[in-house]
């Protein structure tokens, strides 16, 4: 199961289980939840920044999750650890939170949400984020959408990854049955080539696997934009693969869009990244995550 962030009103979020955050000062609870277990466990205290202590709170989330399974609980709920602890920074919190989780769901099964307060800054640290702020601010360009030509499937989109169509102009069931069935053969031809398993590609997208078989056993199926753009990442494509892999979907990288805008600075600094690093940098613009979001 990929994992979710959560950042909308927790009130009505299901759980087997929910975490409770404990130290000398703060008790973390989300008493909304309507979750029917409580694990607790206490935050790794800050000694200065070179005592291991995002080590520690990398075990505060596979201690917690090593429980749930050993409960068989199939759903459990984490606030951000140490996001509002003195001296630990929340970019760095959040960095630490979606690695360690992601890396849990690589070998277990168990539905994850994470919730995020929105508010405060978030510097994300590594060289995969050097230049981020300054990159968007050059290539976002924002755009005023006009009327929606005819005849064209994909128009455009805005940043919630939807595509503006109209059915009228279109033969639509056909474009998009054709489609779908143009990405699924470039989607398993990829998997093939690049000698990886579909588990471990749709693991490493974030992406669950009935929209994974979805994808595949169904002609007219086209996963959403940050989808598609998770499996390319997941498949590593460079940039001109991923483009093209995109346009098998009926979809384009735009300046308009800052998400595609932060896409495409991980994919020119030419350095190995993941989904996970590119939903840090979502979620530190308050923006959609590729895979796994429930805004």
């Amino acid at each position: 199961m990929p994992y979710k962030i959560v950042r909308r009103d927790i009130a009505k979020v299901r759980v087997d289980a929910m975490v409770n955050i404990i130290n000398s000062d703060h008790v973390y609870t989300s008493k909304m939840v309507l979750a029917k277990h409580i694990l607790s466990i206490a935050e790794p205290p800050w000694e200065g920044g070179d005592n291991g202590e995002y080590e520690a709170l990398a075990a505060c989330y596979e201690t917690v999750l090593e429980r749930a399974v050993r409960l068989d609980y199939k759903s459990i709920i984490f606030p951000l650890i140490a996001a509002e602890t003195k001296g630990y920074s929340k970019g760095l919190a959040l960095q630490t939170a979606i690695n360690s989780i992601s890396l849990f769901l690589q070998n277990h099964d168990i539905d994850i949400l994470l919730n995020i307060c929105e508010g405060g800054e978030i510097e994300l640290v590594g060289n995969k984020f050097e230049g981020l702020d300054d990159y968007v601010q050059e290539k976002y360009t924002r755009l005023t959408y006009g009327k929606i030509k005819p005849n064209v499937l994909c128009v455009a989109e805005d940043e919630n990854w939807g595509p503006y169509h109209r059915k009228e102009d279109i033969e639509f069931e056909k474009i998009y049955g054709a489609l779908g069935m143009e990405f699924k053969y470039k989607l398993s031809e990829l998997i093939k080539k690049r000698k990886m398993t579909e588990a471990e590609v749709y693991k490493r997208a974030n992406v669950s696997r009935q929209v994974f078989s979805n994808i595949i056993n169904k002609d007219d199926y086209i996963p959403r934009k940050g989808t598609v753009i998770a499996l390319a990442i997941a498949l590593e494509l460079d940039f001109d693969e991923a483009r093209d892999f995109l346009e098998t979907a009926g979809y384009a990288f735009s300046n308009a869009s800052k998400t595609d805008v932060i896409v495409k600075s991980f994919f020119e600094k030419e350095i190995k990244f993941s989904v996970d690093d590119v939903n840090a940098a979502l979620v530190k613009y308050h923006l959609r995550c590729l895979t796994g979001d429930m805004i």
